[in-house]
């Protein structure tokens, strides 16, 4: 009888499959985000903005309600968790939970990745709460100004779903690549500027410039008593923003591998890439221009 079987211990790295470890380590990591302060703050303020639009003040301006949701959703999961995810991913190798189930640098990185579904399911339940309080009672609510069809409005609350994953994400892949003390609040900063880039319609000149943004809104008002629609095809938007999340998974994953791994990996890299830009570049030109409603 082994050592591990007479004490009831878990099987060593030696003993488990690769897809059994990437799991276990998932799961670990998992547990990580959820016990981590930034990410609990995150979290916190996520759910008491989702309770203040849909109980206290009942925003009854649906472009209000959607907009403000996206926002809490790229704000408190998507930044609060590329913090979360960055401190977690540079400290992975000090974990005891971890080096119990000692794996490869890849190994470990998509354990992260996979970790990364958690504030993706977040955001889910809170979108999915909204969904019902609209359908519950649609009449309550405005329509969106500018007769913004049905499929735009779901691609562009989709997208700012799929933020909950990709900052994460890409808190990880900066943990991997980026080893200095800061890269993690220089990364934040970052992605916040990028994002509020996108936000004025004095700035898009080219639509490229708010659709490229990991998170934009849909209707904007620099200044009191007007309001813009702004352009872009959001259906694209959406498999860009996915190609962005599939890039950083893929990019965090390169810094441990090695040989025809690494290879097979910059091969996809190279496709998922292609594709992303290309769906970005139809978005821009396939949709309608910035629309002033008043």
């Amino acid at each position: 009888m082994s050592a591990s079987t007479a004490t009831g211990d878990a099987p060593v790295a030696s003993e488990r499959r690769p897809g059994t470890a990437l799991v276990v380590l998932a799961a670990v990591e998992a547990r990580r985000l959820a016990r981590h302060p930034v990410f609990l703050v995150g979290v916190a303020a996520y759910v008491l903005l989702l309770l203040d639009l849909l109980v206290l003040t009942r925003q009854r301006e649906l472009w209000q309600l959607t907009d403000s949701v996206t926002f809490s959703i790229a704000l408190c999961l998507g930044i609060g968790g590329f913090i979360a995810m960055n401190r977690l991913a540079g400290a992975t190798r000090d974990s005891d939970a971890v080096v119990a189930v000692p794996a490869g640098e890849t190994t470990q990185t998509w354990a992260l990745c996979l970790a990364c579904l958690l504030p993706l399911a977040i955001a889910g339940a809170g979108a999915v709460a909204v969904a019902l309080v609209y359908v519950a009672d649609p009449a309550s609510y405005q329509e969106v100004p500018g007769r913004v069809d049905a499929g735009a409005h779901i691609a562009y609350l989709a997208a700012a779903w799929l933020s909950a994953l990709g900052g994460p994400l890409l808190g990880v892949t900066v943990a991997r690549w980026w080893r200095w003390p800061t890269a993690g609040l220089v990364g934040a900063v970052g992605l916040i500027v990028w994002s509020f880039l996108g936000i004025g319609p004095t700035l898009l000149a080219i639509d490229l410039v708010h659709l490229s943004a990991p998170y934009t809104i849909l209707i904007t008002g620099p200044t009191e008593g007007e309001l813009y629609v702004l352009g872009g095809n959001l259906g694209w938007r959406l498999p860009y923003v996915a190609g962005l999340c599939a890039l950083a998974a893929i990019a965090a994953a390169l810094h441990g591998a090695h040989g025809e791994a690494r290879r097979r990996l910059l091969r996809v890299l190279a496709v998922v890439a292609a594709v992303t830009v290309t769906c970005l570049v139809l978005s821009a030109v396939t949709g309608p221009d910035l629309v002033r409603l008043r």
